[in-house]
Order: structure tokens, then C-alpha cells, then sequence
């Protein structure tokens, strides 16, 4: 910065000496102020020489780096993870040390990670020392993540964990009641409430059709053949492969909250789910709910035969359809049919018997 790299070194020593409280910071903005009406003045030339004064001085004073414990998807186990001196944009320097699930992470393990994150000394054994303690968490309350951002030492070469990020398993909620406890939902749309209770998955979306799956492949195939025959959906809720008659029920009730829905798909195919579960949810909800709102329902697999017998039986407006591609361009036609009857201001019914 100043026509001799080494004045700009010194400016560096001295902003070095401001943040540790040696030296007034007006005194160092008034130099700056004559370094900038200074015809020598060379940015360019000289922007490195300060940058490298500044890290020559500074570097002794704090160690940082961020560790964090997770699954890795290619070991298929548990491993740490950690950027030594904020370099996680440079995968080269991301350091990884896998977990045996059965020993746990060793103490020599853990030493031999903090000496690699360039923690020295003492410093390396309390790094050590808080990496052990991090994957006890790790294990004790099924966590998916725990990232420490960062972890740093400071001049005493005291270690210290600055800020923290975990992630938690939500299979993990049945006993880990304590963790969950602290979830704040005043964050959290009510919508997403009555889903996260009735133990459900709900996706919001922008366009007109309602749709239940089972299955998140089955999910994204239905969304694919919606939007071929010209259609959106309004939201998607996955009942997964355990759901109750009653959570059925609710997922329905979750599904018509949202006004904008012209159609109903279901798209269930039967193998953990019976589709006779799927049936008497759908009846159940559609009778307590008066739906006037279309229902297409595509069902296959495990007592399939029982589920389309409970459907035929009632008196509802239930539109059963065996194929997943003629059901999805029917659920887009129904939909527009509605949407154009609402904007001519018209009641709209739907009868018919297969």
C-alpha cells in the first residue's frame, strides 16, 4: 500500500496492535488518511504486502477451523469433517476422519485430527478433547449434524467453540421428547403444525391440484405426469407406508385447507400401505367433510380389491381409475372444469358410477 512493502507490513503490525487494545484507533485512521493523499500510492502493487504483514502478525494470535460430525453417504457411517482456517470453499483442504460405529471415535483419533487442524500444544488435546465430546452428542441424541463454526483458539491458547449448528433426526422424536420439546412453533406455519402432529409429510405448491402419494418416488412420478397433461399441483402430502385410517383422514382435511384446490389425486401404491387403509381414510374424510371438490383415486397393490369395494360402496362422489396416467390427465381436466365454472360463478357437482 505504500511505495515500500515494508511501511505496508507495518500499517498491518499497527492494525494488529488496535484490535488487541495497544494502540487508539483514531491514531490509525489519521496515518490512513495521509497514506491516501499520498502520490505513491500504489493499491495494486502493494495491497499484497499488507495482506501478508497483517497475516504474519495475526496468525500466532487465533487458530480457526470448523469442525462438524455427520453420516457420510459413501463410507455409509459416521465421520468428522473439518476446514482448517475457513477453507471449506477449497474441498482439497476439508480434512475427513471416519467413525467406527462400534469403537466410537478414539482418543487418538481425535488428537491426531486437531494436530492436522494445526492446533498445537495444549490446544491440540482441548480440540481433541471437545471433537470426543461432540460425537458423544452425536450419539447420545440422534443427531444428523453437529457443526461447530467456528472452533477457535484464541492468544492464551484457550479453545473455544464460538457458534454451533445441529440437525436432528425427526425419526429419532419418539424418544428424544426432551430435545423436541424445544422446537418453537411460533415459527412455524399452523398449516405445518396440524401436518408435524398428525405425523405426516406436506409440501406446499402453487397450482390447483391436491394430491396424497405414498412415497417420495411415487411423489415426484405424479407431479412429472401433472404437469404433462397441463396441470400444478397445490400441495403434495406423503402419508408414508405406516399411515392410520385417521391420519388418512387428516391428511385430507390438510389437503381441501387449501382453497385453491379444484381436484383431489390419490396415488397409492399398496406394499407397507394396504389400500384398503388408504380407502376408508378417504371415505371417512370425504363423508365428515361434504366434499364437493373432484376425487380421483388411483389405488394398486396390497388389498386393492377391498379398498375399490368400500369406494363403490359409498354413495360419494369417488372417481376410480386404475391408470396412473389416464388418472392424472382426469384430475387436470376436473380441475379446469372447476376453475371455469368458479369464474362464471356456477355450482359445479360430479356424478358418475364405473
Amino acid at each position: 500500500m505504500y511505495e515500500n512493502p515494508i511501511k505496508s507490513q507495518t500499517v498491518a503490525r499497527r492494525l494488529k496492535d488496535i484490535c488487541q487494545g495497544k494502540r487508539p484507533l483514531q491514531e490509525f485512521i489519521a496515518e490512513f488518511r495521509l497514506l491516501c493523499m499520498d502520490s505513491a500510492w500504489n493499491e495494486a502493487a502493494h495491497m499484497d504486502a499488507f495482506q501478508d504483514g497483517l497475516a504474519d502478525e495475526i496468525q500466532d494470535e487465533l487458530v480457526h477451523v470448523e469442525p462438524a460430525l455427520t453420516l457420510d453417504a459413501e463410507l455409509f457411517q459416521i465421520a468428522v469433517f473439518s476446514s482448517p482456517l475457513n477453507s471449506a470453499q477449497f474441498s482439497p483442504n476439508i480434512l475427513k476422519e471416519p467413525v467406527d460405529i462400534a469403537q466410537g471415535l478414539r482418543d487418538e483419533q481425535a488428537l491426531c485430527l486437531a494436530r492436522r487442524m494445526v492446533f498445537l500444544a495444549k490446544a491440540a488435546a482441548a480440540a481433541a478433547e471437545n471433537m470426543l465430546k461432540l460425537h458423544g452428542l452425536f450419539i447420545r441424541y440422534d443427531t444428523l449434524l453437529v457443526e461447530i463454526n467456528p472452533l477457535a483458539e484464541d492468544a492464551a491458547g484457550t479453545v473455544v467453540c464460538v457458534d454451533a449448528k445441529m440437525n436432528f433426526d425427526d425419526n429419532s422424536a419418539f424418544h428424544q421428547a426432551a430435545v423436541f420439546g424445544w422446537h418453537d412453533w411460533l415459527q412455524v406455519d399452523a398449516k405445518e403444525r396440524e401436518v408435524s402432529d398428525a405425523g405426516l409429510n406436506y409440501i406446499a405448491l402453487e397450482g390447483d391440484i391436491g394430491c396424497l402419494v405414498n412415497g417420495a418416488g411415487l411423489a415426484m412420478a405424479t407431479m412429472d405426469l401433472i404437469q404433462l397433461h397441463g396441470g400444478m399441483l397445490a400441495n403434495l402430502l406423503d402419508v408414508g407406508g405406516g399411515a392410520t385410517v385417521e391420519q388418512v383422514k387428516e391428511a385430507f382435511k390438510l389437503i381441501t385447507l387449501d382453497t385453491g384446490v379444484k381436484s383431489i389425486l390419490v396415488n397409492i401404491f399398496g406394499g407397507f400401505m394396504h389400500c384398503d387403509t388408504i380407502a376408508e381414510g378417504i371415505v371417512l374424510a370425504a363423508t365428515e367433510l361434504e366434499l364437493k371438490i373432484p376425487v380421483v383415486v388411483r389405488l394398486q397393490g396390497t388389498r386393492v380389491d377391498r379398498a375399490k369395494a368400500l369406494i363403490a360402496e359409498t354413495k360419494l362422489d369417488i372417481l376410480p381409475c386404475d391408470d396412473l396416467d389416464q388418472a392424472a390427465k382426469v384430475a387436470v381436466g376436473l380441475s379446469k372444469i372447476v376453475t371455469l365454472a368458479k369464474e362464471a360463478h356456477l355450482e359445479v357437482s360430479f356424478q358418475w358410477r364405473i
